[in-house]
């Protein structure tokens, strides 16, 4: 499939919040993280979610299923594209602790949306454990076209919540299952026109209504603002990047070097700000975010470039051999 210049802005706009920024601020110590601040809560998630549904659209675009082989061969390049470096990741996440055992097993068997007890949901990882679960349900939608697939969607949605009034179901799959879902349908449709939203007006005016949300969640306590502002910080980001992406050129090496590097690295800052952190710990407040900003994180994107580059490398090699 072509490269698309706006889903590389938007998975390195993405990864770059998530790992550069909002996770990062939590080694700072709880009170710096974030997360945990409304604002740093919604953006995470607004990023994560844009996630899924990127990769929902792109899925939506690559398969169309006409038999079971067609099914087989979607399930094997799923597994290998991210599967063993999945497991990489969780194995190095318990090797210093970051997860337990329970957590590890949970993530790796994709279990994690259906866990109550917080110490044996894995931290991280959950994301990954939890887009296993999307691949795994997308032949079902994959194998029919527009409002058939449309139809599923709202049913499977509806299957989630339902679920979810029965036995504990995770809030954030039932969230990125609805984004993955409409990505999948919305790769039924010619997006070009909507490129009109896109222009200065349309990013002026998204970001103004973004930033007057995210200022009014300290003042309204309430969950419908709360989530509202989420699912718009995703449409946010689409339109933005959209705007971008005319004005930036689609060779432009920092935005394809940022999207080539997303996955790995979310699967492996964790550990490689840690390692950086047993290296050396600033006492310093100013001088601990300067490092990580300065240091660990540029580490972690070329440990991840480097990762991603030899794992691709092995992968293309094995399949070349195996086709001879």
């Amino acid at each position: 499939m072509e490269r698309n210049i706006t889903i590389d802005i938007l998975r390195g706009f993405c990864m770059f919040c998530i790992v550069g920024i909002i996770h990062l601020s939590q080694y700072l110590g709880q009170e710096h993280y974030l997360f945990l601040i409304p604002f740093g809560n919604c953006i995470g998630w607004s990023c994560l979610g844009t996630f899924s549904l990127i990769s929902g659209y792109l899925i939506g675009r690559k398969y169309c299923f006409h038999s079971f082989s067609d099914v087989g061969l979607f399930y094997k390049k799923r597994l290998v594209r991210f599967y063993p470096l999945f497991v990489l990741s969780a194995i190095c996440l318990l090797c210093i602790g970051f997860n337990n055992s329970c957590q590890t097993v949970n993530a790796l068997t994709g279990l994690s949306p259906f866990v109550q007890d917080k110490t044996c949901r894995p931290l991280t990882l959950w994301y990954i454990s939890m887009i296993m679960i999307f691949y795994l349900i997308s032949p079902l939608l994959l194998a029919s076209r527009k409002w058939p697939r449309i139809a599923i969607s709202v049913l499977l949605m509806a299957l989630s919540v339902g679920m979810s009034l029965f036995i504990y179901v995770d809030k954030r799959f039932v969230f990125n299952l609805f984004l993955y879902l409409l990505g999948t349908c919305l790769a039924l449709f010619d997006l070009s026109k909507l490129q009109k939203f896109t222009g200065w007006g349309g990013m002026t005016f998204a970001l103004v209504s973004y930033v007057g949300m995210l200022s009014l969640l300290d003042v309204v306590h309430h969950s419908i603002l709360r989530w509202s502002t989420i699912f718009f910080g995703v449409l946010c980001f689409v339109i933005v990047a959209s705007f971008l992406s005319k004005k930036i050129s689609a060779t432009n090496k920092c935005v394809h070097f940022l999207s080539y590097v997303s996955m790995s690295a979310y699967l492996f800052h964790r550990f490689t700000y840690w390692a950086c952190l047993k290296i050396f710990h600033p006492d310093d407040l100013t001088l601990l975010g300067l490092y990580l900003f300065l240091f660990a994180l540029p580490v972690t994107l070329c440990f991840a470039y480097y990762v991603q580059k030899c794992y691709d490398k092995l992968v293309s090699s094995l399949l070349s051999n195996k086709s001879k």
